[in-house]
C-alpha cells in the first residue's frame, strides 16, 4: 500500500516594480512549468508595480499576456510543457487569492517561499528580510548575501578586501557629480581611460548599462544610469572572455559546468541577452580542465566570502593574461529557454525539475539549520 505524501506548499513570489519586472514574470512562469507537481503545490503570487499583491483578474491579465505574446522566449522549442499549463497557472492564481499581503505571509499559509524577483525591491534583501521576520523558510540567498550582492560597488569593495581581483572602477555620486561634472569626467579619462562601462550598481539584466568610447558617450551614459539611482559605477573594459558558474547548495556549494557568455552586440547588453537575435551561450565553456578548476576555486571563495546559499550565478572575466576577475554575483538568476542557469545544469546532467527540487530543499535545510541558533543569552 502506497503512503500518500503531503505536498509542500510553495509560494512563488514574482513581479514587483523593478525595471526587470518582465524578466521576473518570465522566470516565474518557467519555474511553474517545470516544478515537480508530485512534490510541491504552488501558490502563484504576482506582485504588481505598486508592490502589492495583484488581484486575481490583474494577475491573470498580466501573466497570460506574456504567455501568449512571448511563449517562444519562455520555452523555446521545448515540447515537454504540460498541455494543461495555462489552466494550471489560472487555478493556482485563484487558489492564492486569499493571500493579500506579503508582509503577513506566514507558515500557516505556506511551507516555503520561492522569491523570483530581479533587481530592486525584491532581489535586494527586502523580501528576504520580511520572510526572515515572519519566520518563513525561503529559497535562495539570505539577507546578507542578497543585500551585498545586489550592490555592484559593495561587491567590488568586499572582493578587493578579500584579495579577489575585480576590474578597475570609480563610483560617482549624483549630488557631487551634478555640482561639477567636468572634474569627474577628467578623473575618469585620466585614471581609467576608454572604453569604459557605465553601470547602475543595483540592477541586473544589463539594464541601464552603456559602453562608452569618448567623452560625449560617457556623459550620456552617466545621465542614463543616474535615472536608476543616486550612484553610478564607471568600470574599465576587460579584454578577454566572461564565464558564469551556476551554484546551488547550502553550506557546501555545488557547481554546474562553466558557461561562456556569447553576444551578438559589442557587449552583453539587454538586447543581446533577451532580444530576438540573442545568441546561445557556449555550455559547457570551451576551456581546459585547469581553467575550469581555477574558476571553480574562485567561485568557492566568492561563495564563502559573500555567504551565498540556495542558488546564484557567479560571473568572472578571464583577461588576456589569464587573470580571473570577479564581475558580479546574481543571487536570482533568470530562468527560461535561453537562461544560463537552467541550461548549465542541464549540461551538467541535472534536469530543470531536479534543480528546482534541490533549490527548494536547500531552502528548508538552511531554515532548519538557522532554527538551531541560540538567540537568547545563557
Amino acid at each position: 500500500m502506497k503512503v500518500k505524501m503531503n505536498k509542500k506548499k510553495v509560494a512563488l513570489l514574482f513581479g514587483g516594480k523593478s525595471a526587470e519586472r518582465e524578466i521576473s514574470i518570465k522566470s516565474a512562469l518557467y519555474i511553474a512549468a517545470y516544478v515537480d507537481r508530485n512534490l510541491f503545490d504552488l501558490f502563484i503570487i504576482y506582485i504588481n508595480q505598486n508592490n502589492t499583491i495583484a488581484t486575481t483578474e490583474e494577475s491573470l491579465s498580466e501573466i497570460f499576456s506574456i504567455i501568449h505574446s512571448k511563449k517562444y522566449a519562455l520555452f523555446g522549442n521545448d515540447d515537454t510543457i504540460p498541455d494543461d499549463f495555462e489552466n494550471y497557472i489560472e487555478q493556482h492564481i485563484i487558489k492564492s487569492s486569499h493571500i493579500n499581503s506579503v508582509d503577513k505571509l506566514t507558515c500557516n499559509e505556506i511551507d516555503i517561499a520561492f522569491p523570483v524577483f530581479h533587481g530592486l525591491c525584491g532581489e535586494d534583501a527586502i523580501i528576504q528580510g520580511v520572510l526572515e521576520f515572519n519566520c518563513v523558510p525561503y529559497t535562495g540567498c539570505g539577507v546578507t548575501a542578497s543585500l551585498i550582492a545586489n550592490d555592484k560597488e559593495k561587491v567590488k569593495k568586499i572582493a578587493e578586501s578579500s584579495k579577489i581581483q575585480v576590474a578597475q572602477f570609480l563610483t560617482l555620486h549624483k549630488d557631487l557629480y551634478t555640482i561639477n561634472p567636468d572634474t569627474f569626467i577628467t578623473k575618469i579619462t585620466e585614471t581609467i581611460k576608454f572604453p569604459v562601462f557605465i553601470k547602475p550598481p543595483n540592477l541586473g539584466s544589463s539594464v541601464g548599462i552603456s559602453k562608452c568610447y569618448n567623452i560625449n558617450e560617457l556623459k550620456t551614459g552617466i545621465d542614463v544610469a543616474f535615472n536608476y539611482g543616486d550612484r553610478v559605477i564607471v568600470e574599465k573594459e576587460i579584454t578577454g572572455k566572461e564565464y558564469g558558474i551556476c551554484v546551488t547548495g547550502d553550506l557546501i556549494p555545488e557547481f554546474s559546468v562553466p558557461a561562456e557568455f556569447n553576444s551578438v552586440n559589442d557587449f552583453l547588453d539587454y538586447d543581446a541577452k533577451y532580444g530576438k537575435n540573442a545568441l546561445p551561450d557556449i555550455i559547457p565553456a570551451a576551456i581546459d580542465q585547469i581553467t575550469r578548476d581555477r574558476l571553480y576555486a574562485s567561485a568557492a571563495v566568492v561563495y564563502r566570502e559573500f555567504e551565498i546559499s540556495g542558488l546564484s550565478r557567479i560571473d568572472f572575466f578571464i583577461d588576456n593574461t589569464s587573470t580571473i576577475l570577479l564581475n558580479e554575483i546574481n543571487t536570482v538568476p533568470g530562468f527560461g529557454a535561453m537562461s544560463v542557469y537552467n541550461n548549465a545544469w542541464r549540461k551538467s546532467g541535472i534536469t530543470v525539475t531536479n534543480i528546482l527540487t534541490k533549490i527548494i530543499n536547500f531552502g528548508f535545510e538552511r531554515y532548519a539549520r538557522k532554527q538551531k541558533i541560540q538567540y537568547n543569552s545563557i
